[in-house]
């Protein structure tokens, strides 16, 4: 198993699959420390997964007014 491992990150689709995750791991690093991810607050699959999407576009409606408080609309910058 661990032979398989060690061949599996020499390849390509692991590079790809590492850019891609370089992405995601700071939004769900963020949910867990800022947004109560780290320990859900209810039990069960349905409604923890319920919490976890809740989370998710928060974080997403977050970084969506980041971006348009950061652009420059009809002024100087």
């Amino acid at each position: 198993m661990v032979i398989e491992a060690k061949e599996y990150n020499k390849t390509q689709e692991f590079k790809d699959d590492m850019k891609e995750r370089d992405h995601i791991e700071p939004k769900n690093a963020e949910m867990k420390r800022f947004h109560g991810m780290a320990r859900t607050r209810y039990w069960g699959l349905t409604n923890v997964n319920v919490q976890f999407i809740i989370t998710a576009i928060v974080v997403n409606v977050k970084r969506a007014a980041n971006v348009i408080g950061s652009v420059c609309y009809l002024k100087v910058c």
